[in-house]
C-alpha cells in the first residue's frame, strides 16, 4: 500500500511510473481473518502500518472484529478493509460474476451500509479496498471492468462524504499482478482526474513474483 503524498519532482501528484517504482519499496497489508485474540501476538514484533481485513459474513464476525481491533488500536495499526466476491446472484452481478454498469450504485450502497454499520459499533475502517483483485474477469473475484472501476471508486467517494466518513479513505485498485500483464497501467489510465482524487492509496498486489522490481519484462 501506498500513500499519494506528492510527486518526487514536488510539482504535482505522483506519476504513474512513480506510483510503480515506490511499489517495489515493499509497503504491503497482510492479511487477517481472526478467530480469536490468542493469534495476534505476533502483531507487535512485525511492527505493521497496515492490516489486510476480509469482510466476514459468519455469527461471531463482529465479536472478532472487536477483538482485533483491540490488539491493533494501541500499536497504531490501520485497516484495510476488503472483501473476496459478491454473493452469486447478486444484484448488479453479471452470470460470469462481473460488476456491471448497472451495478455501481449497489455495489457502492452495499459499501456504505458495511462501514456505516461498523462504525457504529466503534470499529471504523480506515481505509477500503473496494475489491480483491478486480483484475479477475470474475474468475476468482467479482470482476470490475477499468471503466467500471472508475466510476465505483467516486460513487464510494462521495457516498462516504456525504456521510461524513471523509476520513476513511479509498485505496484500489488492488490488482492480482504489479505491472506483468498490464493491468495497473489499464486501470490507472481508465480513471479520470475525480477519480483519482478520490483514490486515496495506490496498491496492488505482486503474484507475478517481481519481475518489474528486478527488471523483468
Amino acid at each position: 500500500l501506498m500513500t499519494t503524498v506528492g510527486s518526487q519532482d514536488t510539482t504535482g501528484p505522483m506519476t504513474r511510473d512513480e506510483l510503480k517504482d515506490l511499489a517495489c519499496l515493499g509497503f504491503g497489508a497482510d492479511l487477517v481473518y481472526p478467530a480469536n485474540a490468542s493469534g495476534f501476538a505476533g502483531f507487535r514484533s512485525l511492527r505493521l502500518r497496515y492490516l489486510r481485513v476480509a469482510v466476514g459474513t459468519s455469527k461471531g464476525w463482529h465479536d472478532d472484529m472487536h477483538a482485533l481491533r483491540a490488539v491493533t488500536e494501541p500499536l497504531g495499526i490501520e485497516w484495510v478493509m476488503t472483501m473476496w466476491s459478491a454473493k452469486k446472484g447478486a444484484a448488479g452481478v453479471d452470470a460470469h460474476n462481473r460488476l456491471t454498469a448497472a451495478g455501481v450504485e449497489i455495489f457502492a450502497t452495499y459499501w456504505l451500509e458495511l462501514v456505516t454499520g461498523m462504525c457504529a459499533t466503534g470499529i471504523c475502517p480506515h481505509h477500503l479496498d473496494l475489491m480483491n483483485e478486480p483484475d479477475s474477469a470474475g474468475a476468482w473475484s467479482l470482476g470490475i471492468a477499468p471503466p467500471i472501476y472508475n466510476r465505483l471508486v467516486k460513487v464510494v467517494r462521495k457516498k462516504l462524504d456525504d456521510a461524513g466518513l471523509r476520513n476513511i479513505s479509498v485505496t484500489g485498485p488492488g490488482l492480482a499482478f504489479l505491472d506483468s500483464s498490464g493491468g495497473n497501467t489499464k486501470y490507472l489510465d481508465a480513471m479520470d482526474s475525480e477519480a483519482l482524487a478520490a483514490l486515496g492509496a495506490f496498491s496492488s498486489h505482486a503474484w507475478d513474483d517481481g519481475a518489474y522490481c528486478h527488471g523483468g519484462a
